[in-house]
């Protein structure tokens, strides 16, 4: 999604005022699904990218929450910070609200390995009737 924050400039073209009414519905619409409150479990994670306007560089990050209160962040510019569920909003960024996704299927790189295994293992019905 390009920036959604912008200056809103006069204009005499009713048009104009209907793309921006569009615009507005699409940031209720996606501010709708992000919680104003911090609604998650301990041990919940969530994942988002942030773009940064000076070099346009786009970094992915996750966020587990670790107690009742505070999320920890992903990578070595965070290290050591725990945010709130306002200040990790903060942090996200307006523009990148519509990545943050919420992990919801943890489980350990060994079940993970072994579901990858035995899926392979199956064969297609029609090699079985050869």
């Amino acid at each position: 999604m390009a920036s959604i924050v912008r200056r809103v400039e006069r204009s005499f073209d009713p048009e104009f005022y209907r793309r921006e009414a569009a615009r507005n519905a699409q940031i209720a619409e996606l501010l709708e699904g992000i919680p104003t409150t911090d609604k998650f479990e301990v041990g919940q994670v969530i994942t988002f990218e942030k773009v940064y306007p000076s070099t346009k560089d786009v970094y992915q990050f996750a966020a587990r929450k670790f107690d009742e209160a505070y999320w920890a962040v992903t990578g070595s510019c965070q290290s050591g910070s725990v945010y709130t569920w306002t200040t990790l909003l903060d942090f996200i960024g307006f523009d990148n609200l519509d990545t943050v996704g919420v992990v919801t299927d943890v489980q350990s790189i060994k079940t993970w390995y072994k579901k990858q295994t035995e899926i392979k293992e199956i064969q297609p019905v029609e090699e079985m009737k050869g």
